[in-house]
């Protein structure tokens, strides 16, 4: 009989997503169950496990005590992404300061990563022990599918006006906005808490180089234009939405402490 779809996901000798291999949206034709049968395969096929276990993804990627702390992911473009000056994010030293200072004492950690460093089974795992996940909108984003019930996907956006919710919804980009869908094709498939960032644009006087916006007709026009684009953090819709995520984060870790009692 013909192999399940999710069942199709890569090829052993390439290992590359199978042609057939595709899930979708509530409105497509790929049930929830049929994604979660596609994550389980992806982190037990025998292929892809790494020669790092738990443990050690925990130790290397934020420390010893890893294993007891709030875990944040922050995935930056690597050598191999197309057209990799595209989707920068300018000012990252700047929140990534902010976020050390400000959260150094509360049992959280911090790593910024390139996925390219690690063999496929490695991302999975890396991925499924994040509690937030945070990157520039494109595919690294597909990475949340893997993480835990609960966890929290940040979505650093460029400057733009006009994006739709999973559910074709127009999106607000006046300040940081949470839903519970993605907007790739997972939609809400998976049970996270999305928060979307948007951004804005250097100073004139600043110093800053990249593409931080576009006219406004190319945007309605094309709907992916804004991919072209560099991000320019807005820092105060930043650290709302770092600040709102540790929260979200530690109500996550009491509820289930008091199921363990």
């Amino acid at each position: 009989s013909e192999i399940p779809v999710p069942l199709k996901a890569a090829s052993l000798d390439h290992g590359i997503c199978h042609a057939a291999g595709l899930w979708g949206s509530p409105a497509g034709h790929i049930p929830r169950d049929n994604l979660e049968l596609f994550v389980n395969v992806a982190q037990n096929f025998p292929a892809w496990q790494g020669s790092r276990s738990r443990d050690d993804m925990l130790r290397e990627i934020w420390g010893t005590d890893a294993a007891h702390c709030m875990r944040i992911l922050f995935v930056v473009r690597g050598a191999s992404a197309a057209d990799t000056a595209r989707r920068t994010v300018a000012n990252l030293p700047e929140a990534m300061d902010w976020v050390n200072v400000t959260f150094a004492k509360q049992g959280v950690r911090f790593a910024m990563v390139q996925m390219e460093s690690f063999s496929l089974g490695e991302e999975i795992l890396l991925a499924s022990l994040a509690d937030a996940f945070v990157s520039v909108y494109g595919s690294a984003m597909w990475w949340p599918i893997f993480m835990s019930p609960g966890s929290v996907v940040m979505w650093l956006l460029p400057k733009i006006r006009h994006i739709l919710t999973y559910s074709g919804e127009p999106m607000d980009m006046s300040r940081p906005t949470w839903s519970d869908g993605s907007i790739l094709e997972y939609g809400n498939l998976c049970d996270l808490q999305h928060v979307f960032v948007p951004g804005g644009v250097p100073s004139s006087s600043s110093n800053v180089s990249g593409k931080f916006e576009i006219d406004s007709h190319l945007e309605k026009s094309n709907f992916l234009a804004f991919q072209e684009l560099d991000v320019y953090l807005n820092v105060d819709h930043f650290k709302h939405a770092f600040q709102e995520t540790i929260s979200r984060l530690m109500a996550r870790k009491l509820v289930r402490a008091s199921k363990k009692k």
